[in-house]
């Protein structure tokens, strides 16, 4: 009896395994294609002959159904003046794959490759195992049907390896390695593995053909399908493949105006805005099915350091129409309800969503997230939660049949830096540092002439207040056998890094190991009620040595203003209080690298501002 497919838990895909093609599936010595004999029925070809050409009848059926279920499962891989194949190979790659081979070989028209084996359909896997189960036609180890990832549509074995394998990697395969060193799985962009799409193609094939006979749908390789298999026509079944129409929802979700702009640590490739920053969220729901949906629920949800405002809906008949407007709605503070009814094929709509970053966020290990979920579409599909159990009949192919989809968000703020997770917070260095322990650490080489060793905030436009204080949370160990010196920080008040042209400000960094606050106030640095860009500690103004920041915080000061009022100063036209909401906000993306910066100290003016700092050891 058909039934839909149930996906539990978080993750909907079997996991791709790169350790030897499930039970290590090792590929097949060259087929003796001459001793397939007549085969009538799939066990007739497998005692009869050692070549899995036997199945192809059957096996370019499976395929056909599989890009009925999935399309672009399973996509043939064209002819290449460079490429040679054996007669026994099935030349087809999941869709991703394929264009990422095609592009290899394109760019290499003078390097030969051979390929042994591609996809591999379930029929002609079960030849395999059961020749492995017999002893037989030189097959020392196979792997069940249904778990090979040759069926994935992913995998790929070749003869010239070695020459292979850098281009290859290059373009998102893996190399499984010396165990079975011809074989490479497609792991980039757009992968998918559609591991028992090939045994629902089957068993889907198997009922159309004996609907007195009908067996579950639920792409698992058991012993009914496993008995049915056995009796199925080796030539095909007389009744092919057939794709049903139905709609197919597919998801994008993006920011496009926000952008990893530090790309430090865990947050590479994670979009990163700052407090108070609003910015747009955009997530497209497309039917690339063949029927109209009547309807496609949503749910939008984000994280607690963001907050939703309005969304507008648009709506193009294509992807290449122009898009029209077709609707508002608001968000309830964290998550929003969307109803599209109905949804053509073809037809795309945009949900452009209004999202405020409410707090900071980048002290938490994961990154802050705004999501998306299709709760239903129609009876072909339902979801309980983003991340829940789904229900899907096998029409809905986006994702390996979970719909859903997130953009990650990193919060960052314009006064503190905590280092609670392993990003740097945007902060760089003249000398090495990282995140360690809660803290940033420097390692200050030897301070030679010319050079100040410093670690430097990433761009910031805090408009200070007679009520300003910056506290800083640090420690410092000079090396062996050398004086510490004094440690500075420098206030830098326009956009250039020049530390020569900041305020600087000699602190009480007790050099010994333990941490210390220093809290400079307005009242003493005078700096401190103007306008800050960036900041920048230096642990050793002479001497070297080791240091570390644990904290470092700006109170009492406002955010794109030249002071605390609401009066803006003629000369900040270009503060961040006259920037697109959501844009880049002056943040300068070069921070993604730490720098070696050296700045001379023949240009270092005398500053009149005091130097007075109070200090107190930390608890």
């Amino acid at each position: 009896m058909s039934r839909p497919i149930a996906l539990h838990g978080v993750a909907a895909l079997w996991p791709i395994v790169l350790i030897g093609c499930a039970v290590q599936d090792v590929e097949p010595p060259a087929e003796r294609t001459g001793q397939a004999g007549a085969a009538i029925s799939v066990l007739e070809a497998a005692d009869g002959g050692c070549s899995t050409l036997a199945v192809k009848g059957l096996s370019l059926q499976i395929i056909a159904q599989s890009n009925c279920i999935s399309p672009g499962a399973f996509i043939e891989i064209p002819a290449a003046a460079n490429v040679t194949m054996q007669d026994t190979v099935f030349p087809f790659l999941e869709e991703p794959a394929q264009a990422a081979l095609v592009a290899a070989v394109t760019a290499n028209p003078r390097t030969s490759m051979t390929i042994n084996s591609a996809l591999r359909t379930v029929a002609q896997q079960y030849l395999l195992y059961r020749w492995y189960q017999q002893n037989r036609c030189s097959i020392s180890l196979a792997a069940t049907p249904g778990t090979s990832n040759h069926e994935t549509g992913l995998a790929l074995d070749i003869s010239q390896h070695d020459t292979w394998r850098p281009i290859l990697e290059s373009k998102g395969f893996a190399w499984l390695g010396s165990s079975d060193p011809v074989h490479f799985d497609y792991a980039g962009a757009g992968a998918v593995d559609y591991r028992g799409t090939d045994v629902l193609a089957f068993q889907m094939l198997w009922n159309e053909n004996h609907p007195d006979d009908p067996i579950d749908e639920d792409g698992e390789w058991g012993p009914e399908t496993e008995a049915r298999m056995i009796d199925a026509p080796a030539e095909g079944f007389p009744i092919g493949a057939s794709c049903a129409e139905s709609p197919d929802i597919f998801l994008r979700a993006e920011l496009p105006t926000a952008f990893d702009q530090f790309a430090d640590g865990a947050s590479m490739g994670v979009s990163d805005v700052f407090e108070g920053d609003d910015f747009e969220w955009t997530v497209e729901v497309e039917n690339r099915g063949t029927a109209a949906a009547e309807s496609v629920d949503l749910r939008l949800e984000v994280d607690a350091a963001l907050t939703g405002a309005a969304f507008t809906i648009e709506r193009a008949a294509s992807r290449t129409a122009p898009p029209a407007p077709a609707g508002s709605g608001t968000f309830s503070s964290v998550s929003a309800d969307v109803t599209i009814e109905p949804l053509a094929a073809g037809e795309v709509a945009f949900i452009h969503v209004d999202l405020h970053a409410a707090a900071y966020s980048v002290a938490n290990d994961a990154p802050a997230s705004a999501r998306a979920f299709v709760r239903e579409v129609g009876d072909h599909y339902s979801a309980t939660a983003y991340g829940g159990d789904v229900m899907n009949d096998g029409t809905q192919t986006f994702a390996g049949g979970r719909l859903e989809a997130s953009s990650p968000i990193d919060v960052y703020s314009h006064v503190r830096w905590s280092f609670d997770s392993n990003r740097r917070e945007g902060f760089i260095g003249s000398v090495p540092v990282e995140v360690k322990g809660d803290a940033l650490e420097i390692a200050a080489g030897p301070v030679t002439a010319g050079t100040i060793a410093h670690a430097l905030t990433p761009l910031t436009n805090v408009a200070g207040t007679p009520a300003t204080t910056l506290t800083l949370r640090a420690h410092r160990t000079p090396a062996t056998g050398t004086a510490p010196g004094t440690a500075a920080i420098v206030l830098l008040a326009e956009d250039d890094v020049d530390l020569t042209a900041g305020t600087r400000v000699t602190i009480d960094l007790p050099a010994d190991g333990a941490l210390h606050d220093v809290v400079l106030s307005a009242e003493d640095v005078a700096a401190l009620a103007g306008r800050i860009r960036r900041i920048a500690f230096v642990p050793f103004e002479s001497g070297s040595g080791t240091a570390a920041i644990d904290n470092l915080q700006i109170d009492g000061a406002a955010i794109g203003t030249e002071t605390g009022s609401a009066a803006q100063s003629p000369d900040l036209d270009d503060s961040c209080s006259c920037r697109t909401p959501g844009s880049n906000r002056g943040h300068d993306g070069s921070y993604a690298v730490v720098a070696l910066l050296f700045f001379p100290l023949a240009r270092r003016r005398q500053r009149t501002d005091a130097r007075r700092a109070v200090t107190r050891r930390a608890a």
